[in-house]
């Protein structure tokens, strides 16, 4: 009798090895963007006698309650899905866990774990120069594009727009450092806060001088017409004409949206 005992515990605890390699996580994605949804499914099969009965359950990591599937009483294989949202980048661990309860002490859980990064759905833009088309979308993921942008605080670059699904366009007209807070609507209704820093290096002025030269030598009131033509940038940019032999009296302003100007010496 206790043979056959011994012989049946030993059956339970073989089909309770072949239940742990059949166990499966998966994570999808596995890259995201904070407040966006990831799906995550563990896979168990229950293949023991009556009296043998099993629970699914994720952990996804970041301190949130622990998503757990009913009790399967019929063996089977079964699939327990569940879906997250981060609300913080970092890397995070998913885990996945099979838990068998029987009347007789039952083998440890079987766990899967998977690796997720949470990004930041802006990232980091690209430096723009004045005067240059500028295009950047912050969507950092597909499911991302989806989502609705606002600008809450601080300030964009002049010049440049957010448009309410995340791309900024524009041409820059000033340079410098731009930092400004941007809200991040997800399709769920979610919303996150992210911050947003934008360097624009100075562009190049090109402005054609006609004539190249003047005679300062001709005599005491007499007018010499020199014409600026700005080339580039195509924007307005203000500007002050100065001189080698120090600034022409009174100083010009002049901008791209006006570009021809003339003056007399």
């Amino acid at each position: 009798m206790q043979r056959i005992i011994m012989n049946l515990m030993l059956f339970i605890l073989v089909l309770f090895s072949a239940e742990a390699a059949n166990a499966a996580l998966d994570v999808n994605p596995t890259t995201t963007a904070a407040g966006e949804t990831v799906t995550a499914s563990v896979t168990g099969t229950l293949a023991v006698p009556n009296g043998v009965t099993m629970i699914l359950s994720l952990s996804f990591g970041d301190g949130s309650a622990v998503a757990t599937s009913s009790t399967y009483t019929v063996p089977g294989t079964y699939t327990f899905t569940a879906v997250h949202s981060y609300r913080k980048i970092g890397t995070y661990t998913v885990t996945g866990t099979t838990t068998f309860i029987a009347a007789a002490t039952p083998p440890p859980p079987i766990v899967e774990t998977k690796t997720i990064t949470v990004v930041d759905s802006i990232g980091e833009p690209p430096r723009g120069t004045v005067g240059k088309e500028y295009e950047y979308d912050l969507a950092a993921t597909s499911s991302a594009k989806l989502s609705r942008y606002r600008k809450i605080r601080g300030q964009l670059p002049p010049g440049l727009v957010l448009e309410k699904y995340g791309r900024i366009v524009g041409i820059p007209t000033r340079k410098g450092k731009f930092v400004s807070t941007v809200q991040v609507v997800t399709r769920s209704g979610k919303k996150t806060i992210q911050t947003l820093t934008i360097f624009i290096d100075p562009g190049q002025l090109v402005v054609r001088v006609s004539p190249a030269e003047i005679d300062v030598g001709r005599g005491a009131g007499t007018r010499q017409k020199v014409t600026f033509t700005v080339v580039s940038p195509a924007v307005a940019v203000n500007e002050t004409i100065r001189s080698t032999r120090g600034s022409f009296w009174p100083e010009v302003v002049f901008s791209a949206i006006t570009t021809r100007l003339s003056i007399f010496l």
